[in-house]
């Protein structure tokens, strides 16, 4: 029996050709069932976060492709109700909420997808950037959807959060533009003392930020989606370079943070690479680790 609360397909206009709410993958079921999510926790110390004295806690989804596996809505239906007890301070949602894989079906629409992570819940709100899938799909669907559900999205804007633990500010990076240009536009009206938080779908982004109060957080890669033993990824789907492939990446003081994320892309299997959510610890007095939550 689905896990789907019923207010959730009342009235579900079908969203051609992501039609299904259940994502049905046929024949495909048994192949395409998602191996166990890692539930990763690391503690980050960038410039402007290290002199914190309380860590920010951020929860991260990435990736989600909804409806690349086997019962994928109530599997989200989980994730979203684990990510609620760990209680973050903020959730960030980095991009592709859609399946685009070329065959197998699962093609849930994004109003399913969105009303579930309505659920959500985190004090300071949940934002969203989009991905590339997300453009090929529609964004102004995606936007739209995500909007309703009460999540904010940030494509190409910023904004100051207030928190008790200190403010800070949060950049959404166009998931499209590859050159960088406006970052330096995106930031201009915000208080130059503020640590930040840059939503970048995919890491190649990272090669735009510039040194300062920062870290940046992406997804896309999937990890490489296939690792090999004492190799690691040997494609990442972006123009990023392999090191920026999967996890805490710091080059002279910039730091960023990739997570495999949920889902997969053109088939639904991973490799030494399992799925994750990823939760960052941004300063207070744990310094800088990782482990598996």
């Amino acid at each position: 029996m689905s896990l789907i609360p019923p207010r959730i397909l009342k009235g579900l206009r079908p969203d051609v050709p992501f039609d299904d709410p259940y994502g049905s993958k046929g024949r495909w079921s048994e192949f395409a069932r998602a191996q166990d999510i890692a539930w990763r926790t690391a503690h980050c110390a960038p410039p402007g976060w290290r002199e914190r004295s309380q860590a920010l806690h951020v929860a991260i989804l990435a990736d989600l492709h909804v409806g690349s596996h086997t019962d994928d809505a109530d599997r989200l239906i989980k994730i979203v109700s684990k990510v609620n007890r760990r209680m973050p301070d903020i959730v960030l949602l980095l991009g592709d909420y859609v399946n685009m894989q070329p065959f197998g079906g699962g093609r849930i629409p994004p109003s399913v997808t969105s009303a579930i992570l309505e659920e959500l819940s985190a004090p300071l709100g949940v934002y969203a950037v989009l991905g590339n899938h997300d453009h090929d799909y529609g964004p102004q669907r995606i936007t739209g959807a995500l909007t309703q559900a009460g999540v904010k999205v940030l494509d190409s804007a910023s904004e100051v959060i207030a928190s008790p633990k200190g403010d800070f500010v949060l950049v959404g990076m166009p998931a499209l533009s590859l050159n960088g240009t406006g970052f330096a536009g995106l930031t201009a009206d915000m208080p130059a003392d503020l640590p930040g938080i840059v939503m970048a779908h995919d890491p190649a982004m990272f090669a735009h930020v510039p040194e300062g109060p920062y870290i940046t957080v992406s997804g896309h890669t999937h990890g490489g989606q296939f690792r090999l033993p004492k190799i690691g990824a040997v494609v990442n789907s972006s123009r990023a370079p392999l090191r920026w492939t999967h996890g805490h990446v710091v080059e002279h003081d910039r730091h960023l943070y990739v997570s495999s994320g949920i889902g997969t892309s053109v088939i639904p299997l991973r490799i030494g690479c399992p799925p994750e959510v990823n939760f960052l610890h941004l300063g207070g007095a744990n310094g800088a680790s990782e482990d598996d939550g």
